[in-house]
């Protein structure tokens, strides 16, 4: 008898697994999205503010001095190279340069002269070299003085803005005295303090974008030219 429960037991359970084994077989299959991974470079934007400067900037002083007579430009204007800012007077140095202008004469017509003595032996050799030196000195005055009158009219060293004078009409300027400032803004460069955590990003010949609101706020692109090797301890940025 006890083969005959095992067997009777069998039957029993046997019915109950049947179903759930042909519902698994039945079930559709589970849908999988698969969509397309890219790599690319992850780029980190940062803000920072920072100051505009010229590339290029003078204080054009003067050479000579003299009293001023006239005046060209006014602040704001647009110079170009050579261009004439102010001119100086100097009664005492043009007297100078007519004096010298006589001497050079006085002093080549000699030399001419012994050159033309000395070939028929009337005058020795030294006398003209002594006469080649006088001509020489007085040259060398002459071409001094020259400059210095050159000097009374104050150019612009390079095409620019002006952005201050210093002198007027009627005014004395003394030798080495400040006439205008003078800034060359076709290129200028921006500096800005960048925080520790972003400097180590930062490479050389990046762009980067600009923006001014004095002129509109509208961005205009720009490259990192120099990052800084020693920053500034109390605010742990790097210029």
């Amino acid at each position: 008898m006890p083969s005959i429960r095992l067997l009777l037991a069998i039957l029993l359970c046997g019915p109950g697994l049947l179903p759930s084994y042909l519902s698994a077989q039945e079930r559709p299959p589970t849908p999988v999205i698969v969509a397309e991974v890219l790599t690319k470079p992850f780029a980190e934007e940062f803000s920072v503010l920072g100051r505009i400067q010229p590339r290029r900037a003078s204080l054009v002083a003067t050479e000579t001095e003299g009293l001023t007579i006239q005046r060209f430009i006014d602040s704001g204007q647009t110079v170009k190279r050579g261009e004439t800012l102010f001119l100086l007077k100097n009664d005492e140095l043009t007297a100078s340069l007519v004096e010298a202008e006589a001497d050079f004469a006085l002093r080549q017509a000699n030399h001419r002269q012994s050159i033309k003595l000395r070939a028929t032996d009337t005058v020795s050799e030294q006398a003209l070299r002594d006469d080649a030196y006088e001509l020489a000195r007085a040259r060398a005055k002459l071409n001094g003085l020259k400059a210095q009158v050159d000097n009374l009219s104050i150019r612009a060293p390079f095409p620019g803005h002006i952005i201050q004078t210093f002198t007027s009409v009627g005014q004395w300027v003394s030798r080495g005295g400040d006439i205008a400032r003078v800034i060359y803004t076709d290129t200028v460069r921006v500096y800005v303090n960048v925080s520790e955590q972003h400097v180590s990003h930062l490479q050389l010949g990046a762009e980067a974008e600009i923006s001014v609101d004095a002129l509109g706020g509208a961005p205009v692109k720009g490259r990192i030219i120099a990052i800084l090797a020693e920053g500034y301890q109390e605010s742990r940025t790097f210029p």
